[in-house]
């Protein structure tokens, strides 16, 4: 069994995937099938999970079979132990893994890759090349699903864990062996406000470091994964007034009026500069100090709750949080992230036939939304 590859190679385009060679052209498509973990947050996706109590009782049935193994393998660590669970976790995603089931999530593939086909415009084309991927080694390749990431996902969060939670729970453990200090996520996190936990970590891990390099690669990862659901409005932070976003919507008009811009056709450069100049503008004049304060407060509210419910996003919100500023706005990009995406949700989208979402299949999968909500915060309905 293949040794499961941690990173994903950022930015790879269609491009660069046809002008490499044989060899990195495997390597490559395998890089693509471990990092189609982050497909499982796609609307096409968002809802999907196997059924609980077969998902339970599959993986308590490979775990005994392996039980000798796993203890033996235990004792080893390393390699050995990570094939080892590696195989575990495909042979119990296997036995869920029925006709109708994989019907349905080839099927919700087939809708991802039309929906981000990169002939169309603003897609994220790193992930239409990924589902294009996978989707590949679904009809052609002879690797079990449970190696394809989008599916090993799948079946973690049915249980309660996902791959990123593995991940963050590894370096923690790491971490706590090297400053001799218990952390869980949520302490770690509360931990990072306190100078003298942040001097401990200075003291202890070198620039250098391999576990340096993966806790920023990491929490760089959590960020732009944060940046990208508030976007999309996988996440949505009501942190502004009406009043606050109305003016905004006022301001434009009054602009766009002025420049001859006809609101409804704003697809052109002096449209988008009058845009990005009235979002600075307003937050300028909107964020007193006072203002601010308040900001920080209903954010670390929200921020405290997704800790203690363990919510995928937490420490990414606590991180901005904490570069937000005291009295004096220094993280300027975040705010404007939050403020641009709740102005996105105020315009109301026309439907029509290409965006209302086609009937789901009945399948022995359970579709269902776990929704974890902070007190102004809550996560969109697919």
């Amino acid at each position: 069994m293949a040794k499961r590859i941690r990173k994903n190679r950022q930015g790879m385009s269609v491009l660069d995937i046809m002008a490499s060679g044989p060899e990195e052209l495997m390597g490559t498509f395998m890089e693509l099938l471990v990092g189609s973990y982050v497909l499982a947050d796609e609307p096409e996706f968002s809802d999907l999970f196997f059924d609980s109590e077969q998902t339970y009782a599959s993986a308590e049935l490979t775990h005994k079979k392996y039980k000798n193994k796993l203890q033996a393998a235990e004792k080893k660590g390393g390699e050995e132990l990570e094939f080892l669970h590696d195989d575990m976790r495909v042979e119990a995603i296997d036995r869920l893994l029925s006709d109708p089931v994989r019907k349905d999530i080839l099927n919700r593939l087939n809708r991802l890759v039309e929906r981000l086909d990169i002939s169309k415009s603003d897609v994220d084309s790193e992930k239409f090349v990924m589902a294009v991927a996978v989707q590949t080694a679904f009809d052609t390749s002879k690797l079990p699903w449970g190696m394809i990431n989008l599916v090993t996902e799948i079946f973690q969060r049915s249980l309660g864990i996902t791959v990123g939670d593995e991940e963050e729970i590894q370096l923690l453990d790491e971490l706590q062996d090297l400053i001799g200090e218990e952390l869980t996520p949520e302490r770690f996190f509360e931990q990072i406000e306190d100078p003298a936990f942040i001097q401990k970590l200075e003291n202890t891990i070198d620039t250098d470091s391999d576990i340096y390099k993966r806790l920023s690669a990491q929490a760089e990862k959590s960020t732009q994964e944060f940046y990208d659901a508030l976007w999309h409005g996988r996440v949505e932070l009501d942190i502004f007034t009406e009043d606050e976003i109305f003016g905004h919507f006022e301001m434009l008009r009054e602009r766009f009026e002025a420049a001859g811009i006809d609101p409804e056709n704003i697809d052109t450069a002096d449209a988008g500069e009058i845009l990005r100049s009235a979002i600075d503008e307003n937050l300028a004049e909107i964020v007193t100090a006072k203002r601010l304060r308040q900001i920080r407060k209903e954010l670390r509210k929200i921020s405290d709750e997704w800790l203690r419910t363990g919510d995928k996003h937490a420490g990414a919100l606590r991180i901005e949080l904490e570069h937000l500023g005291d009295t004096e706005l220094s993280n300027r990009f975040f705010l404007g992230i939050l403020f641009s995406s709740q102005i996105k949700r105020a315009i109301p989208e026309p439907e029509s036939e290409e965006t209302i979402a086609p009937a789901q299949e009945k399948t022995a999968t359970r579709s269902h939304k776990k929704t974890r909500r902070g007190r102004r915060s809550r996560r969109k309905k697919t």
